[in-house]
């Protein structure tokens, strides 16, 4: 499977460069002048992707496909126009994207790409589709299930710019996978069979086996509430909650406890095949490797999509591992929101952070001694002392 990039001078599949397999970009004048035969990544973000016909064409993929979107993996990695040409961006962009879709084809079999996100390819080839287990624990897995954690804010006049801080790719990945999750036994267990309120968390905290919780969340340590933001960016109402984000929050909330499902046994993730192995060193530091991790773990991580992307079904493992990804991000957002550095969001293991102008070096220094990392656009932006502009 040959891959190539093209970005268009515009967010229209007109005019614009096009490389192949890192080669060197060559203008084209409109679709008619790419190759059939290559999986060509575009610029073209979701929504104009589809309104101009492209998710029809079978070659075509959109500007999101790799998860972390084109134009934040330029930031990323330094390559965007103020620093490069764009002909010179389009082939690195390009080399990247082959690299991610050799490993791809390498690790897991993958000769052509047939969905619209690389994660949803690899999922088809992990893990069996998911099953309903009951309607109760489907609709309790769905209310645990939040894809990232929108934090509150305290206003201020300051004008700032928002950037994106990540943890390594690979290791992220690795943390991730290693979450056990709930086998498919559970019992239900009413208020009124549970410790007093007084005792029910220590006991919680005490279970060996998997547990999800129905219920609130209150009291929230006063230093925390802006970064923990319980359901923030959740697009329902929070009324279940995992037992990752219970040992998590433990320390920092109080928990009402309503009622709560107790599965049978803890077990460790069942795909199909094993995600890429990296000695550590340098190897964790490259891109396509990490992108190819961070999709493998999103894809193990996702509900099931029926006929209509309106109809998802939520498995415990989705949402026992999206819990376990915003614990771990949480770490840093916690640490560098301690130093008085304002915390927009996180997932994913990435941070964003609200950058005050002209204190992006002092901010790079607190999310470095957190574990991030910034995208090397600021890092270039320090060195020639540009601030933010």
């Amino acid at each position: 499977m040959r891959c190539g990039c093209v970005v268009f001078d515009e967010q229209r599949p007109e005019s614009g460069w096009a490389s192949i397999e890192g080669e060197p970009a060559t203008r084209i004048k409109g679709l008619g002048d790419l190759r059939s035969d290559v999986l060509w990544w575009t610029s073209l973000e979701t929504t104009n992707f589809y309104h101009s016909g492209m998710s029809r064409i079978a070659n075509m993929r959109n500007a999101d496909y790799l998860r972390t979107p084109m134009a934040a993996l330029k930031d990323e990695m330094g390559i965007t126009q103020r620093f490069i040409e764009v002909n010179k961006s389009v082939s690195i962009l390009s080399e990247v994207f082959s690299r991610v879709m050799l490993l791809a084809e390498m690790h897991y079999g993958i000769k052509q790409s047939k969905q619209q996100k690389l994660s949803d390819d690899l999922r088809t080839i992990l893990i069996p589709k998911d099953v309903s287990i009951s309607e109760e624990m489907d609709q309790a897995c769905e209310l645990a299930y939040q894809a990232f954690v929108k934090c509150t804010k305290n206003p201020g006049r300051v004008k700032t710019k928002n950037v994106q801080f990540k943890r390594n790719r690979y290791q992220h990945a690795m943390e991730v996978l290693s979450t056990p999750v709930p086998g498919r036994k559970f019992e239900y267990v009413p208020q009124h069979k549970l410790p007093e309120k007084s005792d029910v968390l220590s006991w919680i905290l005490e279970l060996d086996r998997p547990v999800m919780i129905q219920g609130a969340v209150a009291h929230v340590s006063q230093a925390f509430s802006n970064v923990i933001s319980f359901g923030g960016g959740s697009p329902h109402r929070r009324g279940w909650i995992t037992h990752p984000e219970i040992v998590a929050l433990s320390e920092f909330v109080h928990f009402d406890v309503q009622s709560l499902f107790l599965f049978d046994h803890y077990e460790p993730i069942k795909a199909n095949i094993d995600p890429p192995y990296v000695d550590p060193g340098f190897g964790m530091l490259s891109i396509s490797i990490g992108l190819l991790a961070e999709n493998y773990w999103v894809g193990i991580a996702s509900p099931e999509v029926g006929k209509t992307n309106t109809q998802k079904l939520y498995s415990p493992r989705v949402s026992w591992l999206r819990a376990s990804d915003r614990s771990l991000t949480m770490i840093p957002a916690m640490k560098v929101h301690a130093e008085g550095v304002q915390v927009s969001s996180y997932s994913l293991g990435s941070v964003s952070i609200d950058v005050p102008y002209g204190n992006l070096e002092n901010v790079m220094e607190i999310a470095g001694g957190a574990g991030l990392f910034p995208p090397l656009s600021s890092q270039e932006d320090v060195l020639i002392q540009e601030g933010l502009a």
